[in-house]
Formats: C-alpha cells, sequence, structure tokens
C-alpha cells in the first residue's frame, strides 16, 4: 500500500491570524511574519466602498469591541460569510422560535448593549446581597417571579425590534 503524501498547506494561527504555508513550494525559505495592524487599530489598506461587513469587524472606537465580544457571546460565537453575527433565538423567550437573522452594526450595539445591561444588573445584586446580606436576593427572586410570567412576550417584542435593524 502507498503512503498519504504530505500536504500541500499547513495553516497556523499567530497573533490572531492565519498563516498559510505552501509545503510544496520549491524555495525552502521560512514565511515572513505577517503585516500587522496599525497600533491605531485601523487596517493597513484603504475601506473600499460598500465593504460594510469590516465596519462590523473593526469596529474598535467608542467601545464597539467589547458590545462586539458580548454580542458574539450571545451569539455563541456564530458568524455568517461576511463576519456579522447571526442570532438565534429560542423558544423560552421567544414565542416565534426558532428565528436565526444576521445582525448589522446597529444590531451588534443593540445586542451588546442589553448583555452588558443583564451583566450589570446581576452584578448589581451580587453586591447588594454582599453589602445587605442574602436577604437582598430575596428582592431580585421577586422581580424574577413578576417578571418571569411574562418573558416570553417581552422578549418576542424584543426579537423582532432586533430583526428589524438594517444590517449595513
Amino acid at each position: 500500500m502507498s503512503q498519504v503524501p504530505p500536504p500541500r498547506y499547513s495553516i497556523v494561527e499567530r497573533d490572531r491570524r492565519l498563516i498559510v504555508t505552501d509545503n510544496w513550494a520549491r524555495d525552502k525559505t521560512p514565511p515572513s511574519s505577517p503585516t500587522l495592524p496599525s497600533s491605531s487599530g485601523r487596517d493597513l489598506l484603504p475601506a473600499k466602498s460598500g465593504d460594510s461587513a469590516n465596519r462590523i469587524v473593526r469596529a474598535g472606537e467608542d467601545g464597539g469591541t467589547l458590545l462586539r465580544r458580548l454580542a458574539l457571546a450571545a451569539c455563541a460565537g456564530a458568524e455568517d460569510a461576511e463576519g456579522r453575527p447571526i442570532f438565534t433565538s429560542a423558544s423560552w423567550f421567544d414565542t416565534k422560535a426558532k428565528r436565526q437573522f444576521s445582525l448589522g452594526r446597529s444590531g451588534v450595539e443593540r445586542l451588546g448593549g442589553t448583555v452588558l445591561a443583564f451583566l450589570m444588573v446581576v452584578g448589581f445584586f451580587f453586591v447588594l446581597a454582599f453589602v445587605i446580606g442574602f436577604e437582598a436576593l430575596f428582592i431580585a427572586f421577586l422581580l424574577l417571579v413578576v417578571v418571569g410570567k411574562n418573558i416570553a412576550s417581552i422578549g418576542t417584542r424584543w426579537v423582532d425590534r432586533l430583526q428589524k435593524l438594517p444590517i449595513d
């Protein structure tokens, strides 16, 4: 039986970038170091007109990277071919579930802001429980009971508004 030849290309991740090396190249010089972006965070190449997906990926100003990371965490890391997060709803908070749609810049900001606000509320209740005592968690429990009855209708309206936002 013959042996399988070595693969033509090897792919290695370095500094959050993929480096592709042609193993069959006649010239066996080591690969050059990748071109890194400038310290300002912008790409070295000028932006092309109609390059809307890259604006979302490069959202570095005004806290956009934090909101993008939170939105990606809420989307379980799912992205479409153009780098936009894909939001998937669940039946416990959306009566029209299971819906999937891509988020534009405004959708990423809305979803990331919602996740950030939720984390801040949870953190507030934990700090309150630490300062006052575990009796403060009773307030959170009461709020959950009151809001829990309407969580599906509130979530459905929120997802409807999120879906109507422009994709850019």
